[in-house]
């Protein structure tokens, strides 16, 4: 799950971010927990009995390779990274990382998803294929999340959003 949204990169506190880790442990979910710095994981652990936590900052100072990019550049940009160079600089350390905390080779099957940040994209290639699901705890209407597609319908994997 995520934690922590930009607008919170400073604090530690994320009242979303809490209830989600709650109700999935109250679930007996394992549950391993992404913040963008190490301050949130350190809280995180402190507060959850969590599998773990996996910190952005961290990543990216162990990693040089390592870069949180979101969504994969459409085809058209200067910059394009194909999809094997994303799958290397994103989604295989942060997915080997997660992986490790959960204690299982296969993908995570729910993957809790946060309004305001732009990692739907990192999280329907992360999720499990034919049962995982991303979901949203927030409203999130007027906001728009590129994504690739097809790691979505040819997987069969589900998007859940709060309508009201």
């Amino acid at each position: 799950m995520w934690y922590g949204t930009p607008e919170q990169v400073t604090g530690l506190e994320d009242a979303v971010g809490e209830a989600a880790i709650e109700n999935a442990l109250d679930k007996l979910a394992r549950v391993a927990v992404v913040t963008e710095t190490d301050a949130q994981a350190e809280y995180v652990d402190s507060e959850y009995d969590v599998g773990g936590t996996v910190s952005i900052e961290t990543l990216a100072a162990e990693d040089d390779d390592f870069e949180l990019v979101d969504p994969l550049p459409p085809p058209e940009s200067p910059d394009l990274l194909t999809v094997g160079a994303y799958s290397n600089k994103t989604l295989k350390p942060l997915g080997k990382a997660v992986g490790s905390l959960l204690k299982t080779p296969n993908n995570p099957e729910v993957i809790f998803e946060r309004a305001g940040q732009g990692t739907l994209g990192v999280s329907a290639m992360l999720c499990a294929p034919f049962e995982g699901g991303m979901i949203y705890p927030e409203y999130i209407s007027g906001q728009r999340y590129p994504f690739y597609a097809p790691q979505v319908w040819m997987r069969q994997r589900r998007i859940i959003i709060q309508t009201t």
